[in-house]
């Protein structure tokens, strides 16, 4: 208890000094703490006015001061308490404080006494006090001869800062309840924005595909006759930049293709397609603006994009096609007339056996007209009908049959031999519409005397009948291929001239004649020739060139070439070369 004729008087201990009983705790609020002092009745405080003391009397600070004993019991108050007649002292501090937090301040109690170690605790005020307000409690020992006799509490009133610690939580909740929404919407947008970066690029890559197409397309607006779209080489095509070109319409140009479909032309759907079949005017010409001009192929078509129907275009350059077709043309020409002019009997049947056309020598050796061998079957040709089913099934299995020995029927009974070569007929597509069949009647050979007869007896004669053909270009290998094979010619083929040695080291028994083709760019006719002759040095080789017209005999010795054709050569003469050169090379 405070002795007589002396009153509580506070002064102010700065918390940072080390030399302060509350130094070391955490500060909250302001800075200052606050501990009771005793002084003389009349005497001035050590902190005067600072400490908030006025000259007209005592005035208590903001921070309510308790020294209590180890159970709470109080022994000093610095706040008269005016409901109790007694005062604060015999009080418990837990009077003062909420019963939620009892056990928080005994045990805050507890470790003072305990340690002598300063302990902090908030809690909740109660009557006489502010009901319901808050304090920040400091609590420390107070020693006599090293002992914790009692306990000072400074409890300080933060009501404004835990009111404003709440709102601040409130807000944050709000804003943290904002950013999940705002983070959500966020994702969502850059999900969106990834699928249309996803489309765009998809478009992109079609668009640059539709540029770097060969063919012009262009999409119009069958209402306004104008251009809506058109990829880089209509562009190109027509001269203009997109941008021009899409301000103009089908009547500022002067083509010479449609680019709408005609009226009165039904649109169809077949069995393969779900959508209607382009309309196709395959008669267009485009025309460049330096006069010259291609024939074009075009397609149109209506397509319904949206809620809008547009015409859909594509322009396509038909010149290739053009050229190939003529070749075509030319090159059946000349197989026509390889098949025409053959001295060998040629016929073609169908599957079914009916001939579909026969070549003059065929005429002449079977004696039917040429009109009665397109109304015949070609089993009357056969001594032995079975014999048809017996090439046949050769030709199915392996692709031909080839000298095959055969007992024919001509129309006016008469039999006579033969030897067959039949290979299969195929269409554009690659199906099979029949065979092709060439006829060589067996000579009478006039056997020799005896005594002349250089071979042993028993000796086997072998025929050399093949020709390998060599050739860097692919083009002319199938071309000669098939002029040879017409002719009943078995051929082999290489594109270089070490091929050509590796096949005719393994087939030099069956090669009887190497037809070569001169390509200086490719091989060396004269070092490929050395090379196939030091693997038969009596080798014939027949040289297919275009530089060598006119070439003296010394030019062809040095070459070691047995002759020379000059390209282009007639299908005809070309066969002619060949049998030449198996013949000069067939075992006596």
């Amino acid at each position: 208890m405070p002795a007589t004729g002396t009153r509580m008087r506070e002064r102010v201990v700065d918390e940072k000094s080390k030399g302060s009983w509350v130094a070391g705790l955490p500060a909250r609020g302001s800075e200052a703490r606050f501990e009771s002092q005793m002084t003389g009745a009349g005497e001035q405080s050590a902190t005067g006015p600072e400490a908030g003391e006025s000259a007209g009397g005592d005035h208590y600070l903001a921070d309510i001061v308790f020294i209590v004993k180890q159970d709470g019991t109080v022994l000093y108050l610095n706040r008269e308490v005016s409901d109790l007649a007694g005062g604060a002292p015999g009080t418990s501090v837990l009077d003062y404080t909420a019963s939620e937090q009892h056990d928080l301040v005994r045990g805050a109690l507890d470790q003072v006494f305990a340690t002598g170690e300063p302990q902090g605790y908030e809690c909740q005020g109660t009557e006489p006090f502010a009901a319901d307000a808050w304090y920040q409690c400091r609590v420390a020992a107070n020693r006599r001869e090293g002992k914790v006799v009692s306990a000072t509490i400074i409890a300080r009133d933060v009501s404004s800062w835990k009111s404003a610690q709440s709102g601040l939580k409130q807000e944050r909740d709000r804003l943290k309840s904002e950013y999940d929404t705002v983070s959500g919407e966020l994702e969502r947008l850059r999900g969106a924005l990834a699928q249309n970066e996803t489309e765009q690029q998809e478009l992109d890559r079609f668009r640059a595909i539709m540029d770097q197409a060969g063919e012009a397309i262009f999409i119009t607006d069958p209402e306004t006759g104008r251009f809506v779209d058109a990829n880089e080489t209509a562009c190109r095509w027509l001269g203009f930049r997109k941008e021009k070109l899409l301000t103009l319409g089908i009547g500022d140009l002067d083509l010479e293709f449609p680019l709408e479909s005609p009226n009165g032309v039904p649109e169809h759907v077949t069995n393969t397609r779900g959508s209607p079949r382009p309309k196709l005017f395959s008669e267009g010409r485009h025309r460049r603006r330096n006069g010259t001009s291609f024939p074009v192929e075009v397609a149109i078509n209506r397509r319904l994009f949206g809620d809008k129907t547009y015409m859909l275009v594509v322009a396509r350059d038909i010149k290739e096609r053009g050229q190939a077709q003529q070749a075509l043309r030319e090159s059946e020409d000349k197989f026509r007339s390889l098949f025409e002019l053959s001295r060998d009997a040629i016929y073609l049947s169908a599957r079914d056996g009916s001939v579909a056309d026969v070549n003059d020598a065929a005429v002449d050796l079977f004696g039917y007209t040429r009109a009665e061998f397109l109304e015949l079957e070609a089993r009357r040709l056969y001594v032995r009908p079975d014999d048809i089913r017996t090439f046949q099934k050769g030709v199915d299995e392996s692709g031909s049959v080839k000298d095959m020995q055969i007992e024919f029927l001509t129309k006016q009974g008469q039999r006579f031999r033969g030897l067959l070569t039949a290979t299969l007929r195929h269409d554009g597509d690659g199906s099979i519409l029949g065979y092709q069949c060439i006829i060589s009647p067996e000579t009478q050979a006039t056997p020799e005397p005896e005594a002349e007869s250089a071979e042993p007896e028993g000796a086997v004669r072998v025929e050399k009948d093949s020709v390998l053909v060599v050739d860097s270009d692919k083009r002319i290998l199938v071309e000669v291929r098939e002029v040879l094979e017409r002719a009943g010619i078995t051929v082999l083929t290489a594109r270089t001239g070490a091929a050509a040695i590796q096949v005719y080291k393994s087939e030099s028994a069956a090669v009887g004649a190497i037809l070569l083709g001169d390509n200086d760019e490719e091989m060396d006719a004269a070092t490929t020739i050395r090379q196939l002759e030091s693997v038969d040095r009596d080798v014939a080789v027949v040289l297919m060139t275009d530089s060598l017209e006119g070439a003296d005999d010394a030019r062809r010795a040095e070459l070691g070439a047995s002759d020379i054709v000059t390209k282009p050569v007639h299908p005809l003469a070309l066969v002619q070369h060949v049998r030449d050169a198996l013949a000069s090379q067939e075992s006596p």
